[in-house]
C-alpha cells in the first residue's frame, strides 16, 4: 500500500474533497488512479470516499451532510427511516438547510427554511445532526401534503406503539417550535 493511501485513510467513513486531499499532500493523479482501481468512489462532483465494506444506515446521512456542508440537519422522511417508524424508503436523503443554500446533487432532497431553529430538537451525532423523533413528527405533520397524511399518521402511531415518544412530548415540541396551532387538528384526531 502506498504512503499516500495511508495518508488518505484518515477520511475513512466520510467524504473528502480534492482540496482536502491536496492539503494533506496527495497528488490529483493518485485520486484518478484510485478511482480506476475502485479503492475510492465518487460521491458527488468533487467529493470522494474510500470504499469500505461496512455500509450502514448512517452512511448516506454522513455523505449528505458532507456534500451540503454545515449548517444542515437530516430531517423528515430520512429521519423517519432512521428511527424505524415508517415503511417508506426515501429515494433521496432529506436534509434541512438555510433558505439560501443550493445543491444540485440528485441524491439529496433539500428542505430550505428561513427559520431553521437549529437549537430546538436536534440530536448531534459524530459526523451529522438529525432532528429528534418529536421534532421529526411535528415537521411531518406540518408537511403532510408533501409526505402524505397516511404516511405521517402511521409513523406517529408506530412511534407511540414502540414507546419511542409520547403524545405529550410531541405537543411540547410543537409548542417549543410555536406551531401547535397548525397541527392541533391532527393531534386531536390521535387522542
Amino acid at each position: 500500500m502506498c504512503m499516500f493511501f495511508k495518508k488518505i485513510s484518515k477520511f475513512r467513513g466520510k467524504p473528502f474533497s480534492l482540496k482536502d486531499a491536496k492539503n494533506i499532500g496527495i497528488p490529483r493523479s493518485y485520486i484518478r488512479k484510485w478511482l480506476e482501481e475502485d479503492k475510492i468512489e465518487k460521491v458527488s462532483h468533487g467529493f470522494y470516499k474510500i470504499n469500505i465494506d461496512e455500509y450502514d444506515k448512517e452512511t448516506p446521512l454522513i455523505d449528505a451532510v458532507s456534500i451540503v456542508g454545515k449548517p444542515s440537519v437530516i430531517c423528515l422522511l430520512s429521519a423517519l427511516e432512521f428511527y424505524n417508524i415508517t415503511d417508506q424508503i426515501p429515494k433521496k436523503t432529506w436534509i434541512m438547510v438555510p433558505a439560501t443554500k443550493k445543491c444540485s446533487n440528485k441524491r439529496l432532497r433539500l428542505y430550505r427554511t428561513r427559520n431553521p431553529m437549529w437549537d430546538i430538537g436536534i440530536d448531534k451525532h459524530n459526523n451529522y445532526a438529525i432532528t429528534s423523533i418529536e421534532r421529526t413528527l411535528v415537521e411531518c405533520l406540518l408537511f403532510k401534503k408533501i409526505l402524505g397524511l397516511p404516511v405521517v399518521m402511521q409513523a406517529i402511531k408506530e412511534a407511540l406503539r414502540m414507546k419511542q415518544t409520547t403524545l405529550s412530548d410531541i405537543i411540547k415540541m410543537a409548542n417549543k417550535m410555536s406551531v401547535y396551532h397548525r397541527i392541533e387538528g391532527a393531534i386531536e384526531a390521535l387522542i
